[in-house]
């Protein structure tokens, strides 16, 4: 509002009816100060995307078949069966299928979700980690990912959404049997796994249908206290 205010005074001293004072006078400390805040909107914009840019970039190991492969978060889609190992970053919104850890437990750090520090767990479907339970007691990568490669389900689940602790849907095996699915379950991105050797899951919702990026929603116009003060005594 007070460049608002400066700027008008500026139009006035430009009409010579109006005024006599040079225009430039004012003038001059405009630019200055739009400039400078130019600058630094430009500096903010640049290390955001910078570091989306970075995060976005991050490997990932996608099961391909039964074969592992390199790719990158931006490039993960849903559907995608996921290998992730003691503390990394979890790149979506996934359902478990099955962990290093005894019953297909897993644990998460969920600090940059919900500022949380302690550890939380969470678990497979049963029924899932049952079938790598007893084809491959021995928890080989290759046998569990021709397991993975060889199971037919189906998934159902509420539409994206941004409450964190919540979660609702279904998984429909091959022979007709329905599971309810819930929030254990779940992997979201934005959390890290901790003391859990490795973990697979299925990715449910990738990018902007995450959780975290659904509470992100859109940005407001931000103001110091000072510039508030600036503004009320301008005006």
């Amino acid at each position: 509002m007070a460049n608002l205010y400066f700027l008008f005074m500026l139009i006035l001293q430009l009409i010579p009816i109006v005024s006599s004072l040079d225009p430039f006078s004012t003038l001059i400390p405009l630019l200055v100060v739009v400039i400078l805040k130019a600058l630094k909107d430009l500096n903010d914009d640049i290390k955001r995307h910078l570091n989306d840019y970075y995060l976005n970039s991050q490997p990932v190991k996608i099961l391909n078949g039964t074969v592992l492969e390199d790719r990158k978060w931006r490039n993960i889609s849903v559907g995608n069966v996921v290998l992730l190992k003691n503390n990394d970053c979890v790149p979506a919104d996934m359902l478990i299928l099955t962990t290093s850890e005894p019953n297909g437990l897993c644990f998460i750090d969920t600090a940059e979700l919900d500022g949380e520090t302690n550890l939380k767990s969470r678990q497979a479907v049963t029924d899932l980690n049952q079938i790598f339970e007893d084809n491959s007691p021995s928890k080989n990568f290759d046998h569990i990912n021709s397991e993975i490669s060889e199971l037919n389900f189906d998934i159902g689940c509420e539409i994206p959404n941004q409450f964190l602790n919540q979660f609702v849907g279904t998984l429909k095996m091959d022979n007709g049997n329905e599971i309810s699915l819930e929030n254990n379950n779940i992997l979201l991105r934005g959390c890290r796994i901790r003391n859990t050797q490795w973990c697979y899951g299925i990715v449910i919702f990738a990018g902007r249908d995450t959780k975290i990026m659904k509470n992100r929603g859109v940005s407001g116009f931000k103001q110091t206290h000072v510039s508030r003060c600036v503004n009320e005594i301008t005006i």
